[in-house]
């Protein structure tokens, strides 16, 4: 299923149909959709420049540039300077409290702990 969807087929053609577009290089979902093709046919360019163990062509080269950059600006990562509220100072994680209090209770597993709380 996620190849009918992340290829040209007609399944994505369908999906891609109903989805609202702009030409505004900043929306994400038109900017991804224009994006396919264009990685799509750098990808088999690379591929038969691998296979043939050569350089690519300059047309082939500006495509995979063209692809490059479109993939740097679409998948990105967000950067947080800080933790989240849960995450900072004393917090520590329900389930980590759980596990330190049953191996303090000497429960190897989730058999014993339940036996050694009844």
């Amino acid at each position: 299923m996620s190849r009918l969807l992340t290829t040209p087929s007609d399944v994505h053609k369908m999906f891609a149909d109903n989805v609202y577009t702009l030409d505004d290089p900043d929306h994400r979902v038109s900017e991804l959709i224009r994006a396919m093709p264009v990685c799509l046919q750098a990808d088999l360019a690379l591929s038969a420049c691998k296979k043939e163990k050569r350089q690519p062509t300059n047309e082939e080269a500006t495509l995979i540039a063209e692809a490059d950059a479109m993939r740097d600006k679409l998948v990105q990562v967000d950067v947080h300077e800080h933790l989240g509220p849960l995450e900072g100072g004393s917090y520590e994680r329900p389930a980590l409290v759980g596990t330190a209090d049953r191996l303090s209770k000497g429960a190897a597993n989730f058999q014993a702990a339940v036996a050694a709380s009844a």
